[in-house]
């Protein structure tokens, strides 16, 4: 659809070829870097093009996997990896881990390094705040330590 659109003032149709793969690839099936929408591109501008598509693919993960508000995810390199870091988000066994894996793997693919993907819970910072909250019921009773 995009590669049918006139390109906008100051945009070249190499642009306009851009955004489309861009569009394409951050969801759905991952195509072979044979496939035709990649003809005559340089392996670079390619490999480019699919990073980006990897981080929106990755994102749109980390954004289904936790309330908006709190996706606000902490990118590290630790190791030989990435480490992203995202308030609210299980990365683990079950279907939202199983999900997170899948929007990762493009990404990890395009840049060569692995991602490992780390689930860190907000504490709140006023307890007072929390414990009113509590009596409203806005929060689920806490339990006695046995």
């Amino acid at each position: 659809m995009l590669r049918n659109l006139a390109p906008p003032p100051g945009w070249s149709a190499q642009d306009m070829r851009a955004v489309a793969i861009v569009a394409r690839y951050h969801r759905g099936a991952i195509a072979p870097a044979t496939h035709r929408m990649f003809a005559g591109m340089p392996s670079r501008v390619r490999s480019e093009l699919l990073m980006l598509a990897g981080v929106l693919r990755l994102a749109n993960a980390l954004t289904l996997a936790a309330a908006p508000a709190h996706v606000a995810p902490v990118i590290q390199r630790q190791d030989g990896a990435l480490v992203v870091t995202a308030h609210h988000v299980d990365g683990g066994v079950g279907p939202a881990g199983e999900r997170l894996a899948r929007a990762k793997y493009l990404l990890e693919a395009a840049c060569g390094l692995p991602i490992k993907i780390v689930g860190a819970h907000l504490a709140p910072t006023n307890p007072t705040t929390e414990q009113q909250r509590r009596k409203r019921g806005k929060f689920p009773p806490v339990k006695p330590a046995p």
